[in-house]
C-alpha cells in the first residue's frame, strides 16, 4: 500500500546487537499428571469462555453448542473444542455453503 509506513526510523543500527540471548533457556517440564488433573477440575475463567464462545459462533447451533451443552470445567473445554474443531475442519460451521 502506498500509505504504508517503513521502518527504516526504526531499523537504524548500523551492526546487529550484542546483547540479545543467543540461545532460548528450555521450557518448563510438565507439572505432572496429578496437577493437570486439578487443572482440569477448575471452571474456565472469563478468556476461556469467550474462547468457548467464539468457537460456538462460528460452528453454529448444533446440540454441542445449545447453552445446556456449553463446557463448564477446563477439562471439558479441552475436549470440547477439540469436536468443535473436527466439526469446522469437516465444513461444518456457519461460513459453509449450503448445499
Amino acid at each position: 500500500d502506498e500509505w504504508a509506513a517503513t521502518f527504516e526510523d526504526i531499523l537504524s543500527e548500523d551492526e546487529p546487537r550484542t546483547d540479545c540471548p543467543m540461545h532460548l533457556p528450555d521450557a518448563p517440564k510438565s507439572l505432572g499428571e496429578e496437577h493437570a488433573l486439578a487443572e482440569a477440575a477448575l471452571p474456565l475463567n472469563h478468556l476461556q469462555q469467550d474462547i468457548i464462545n467464539a468457537f460456538a459462533a462460528v460452528r453454529g447451533e448444533t446440540e454441542l453448542t445449545k447453552p445446556e451443552n456449553m463446557p463448564k470445567l477446563q477439562g471439558e473445554g479441552s475436549a470440547w473444542i477439540t469436536q468443535i474443531t473436527e466439526d469446522i475442519k469437516m465444513g461444518k460451521h456457519v461460513h459453509a455453503k449450503q448445499e
